[in-house]
């Protein structure tokens, strides 16, 4: 099911077909479409976002090595092995700041105890657009194309979200929160919602700026929403959460 969206998703031409040269030279970069950062199957959590960025992939002259772009002449498995890569883009770096600990009733409730030393084991990440554009979902200017662009990638995100072992859901930046509640005039600043599309998941809105660093209350209130949505009874000690800046990723603990 997974390797058929795959492949209808790097070849799909909808919006093309739909709005031809228009939508390709104003908004669209010419390269494979995204359908995720990690393989998003049998992930107990999806953080999704709106639309992947028009740096996501390798142009000639960088250097696919670097391990924060995607080499576009091998996309499928750039986008499942993004994670297992040494470096990330400074946006996954940013997310994973959330995930750090204590690590273990984190490990323990999202992960069986089997997080080796990454979140994105058990964590992967979508856009609700699969295409990279080359501006930002919130400066395309064009609110027909940017229906139509909605409609025809929801069938892979629906695929994507009614994964048999999703539980949660994080929507991560303002547009991605208000795809998840309609469009709301009014988003409360971080909550839980139940999906629109799967009922059965809840669904973290995270709105803020992206450019921000998170604060230490927002990831302890963060980490403790998570191991109460799994039904841990386990909770988290505020002063056992370190200030983002004091944080180094790259460990295990």
């Amino acid at each position: 099911m997974q390797e058929h969206s795959r492949e209808s998703t790097y070849n799909c031409s909808k919006c093309w077909d739909e709005f031809g040269g228009k939508y390709d030279e104003k908004y669209r970069i010419k390269c494979p479409c995204i359908l995720s950062f990690g393989n998003p199957v049998g992930k107990p959590i999806l953080i999704v976002c709106m639309n992947p960025a028009s740096d996501a992939y390798c142009y000639e002259g960088s250097n696919p090595g670097d391990g924060q772009l995607i080499d576009r002449n091998n996309p499928k498995l750039e986008q499942e092995n993004y994670f297992e890569k040494k470096k990330f883009r400074p946006f996954f770096d940013k997310l994973w700041t959330l995930f750090k600990g204590p690590d273990q009733p984190l490990k323990d409730a999202i992960f069986g105890g089997t997080w080796y030393k990454y979140p994105w084991d058990k964590v992967a990440v979508v856009d609700v657009v699969k295409c990279p554009t080359k501006e930002t979902w919130t400066k395309i200017n064009d609110n027909k194309l940017k229906t139509a662009m909605l409609k025809n990638c929801r069938p892979y995100l629906e695929q994507q979200i009614n994964d048999k072992n999703l539980k949660i859901i994080i929507a991560y930046g303002s547009s991605a929160c208000e795809y998840f509640t309609d469009y709301a005039k009014d988003i409360p600043y971080w909550d839980v919602i139940k999906s629109k599309l799967n009922d059965k998941v809840n669904v973290i809105l995270i709105p803020q700026a992206q450019s921000t660093p998170f604060r230490k209350p927002e990831r302890f209130w963060f980490q403790n929403t998570i191991l109460e949505l799994l039904g841990s009874e386990k909770r988290i000690d505020i002063k056992d959460i370190k200030h983002t800046f004091e944080i180094d990723l790259y460990t295990s603990s």
